[in-house]
């Protein structure tokens, strides 16, 4: 694609990407698919900074509008977080030898 093409392409692309089951990516997502399409990119021998060369702009100013909206819209605001291990749950793990003071070994 030629970089005019590239322009006019990419922002429509982010508009109306979709998951498979029809519901929208969250915002984060799709910072990472945009990031993805210039690594892809860049592996097959054309550099292009899509999140910071002036001339993206356009691309730049699509997906942070789309973003927000999705954001203020309340997509992926609770970040998933690991439960959390009680003193009883890490009693045990001593206990059982997976958690030790002392070097780790292979096993």
């Amino acid at each position: 694609m030629s970089e005019a093409d590239l322009i006019y392409s990419l922002p429509r692309f982010i508009c109306e990407i979709k998951k498979k089951n029809g519901d929208d990516y969250p915002p984060e997502t799709l910072r990472q698919i945009v990031a993805s399409l210039q690594k892809f990119m860049e592996m097959n021998g054309r550099v292009e900074k899509f999140m910071f060369d002036v001339k993206y702009k356009v691309i730049q100013d699509t997906l942070d509008g789309i973003m927000k909206a999705r954001a203020r819209a309340g997509m992926s605001l609770n970040k998933r977080q690991a439960a959390v291990i009680t003193e009883e749950m890490e009693n045990v793990l001593w206990n059982c030898g997976l958690l030790r003071d002392s070097s780790p070994q292979l096993y």
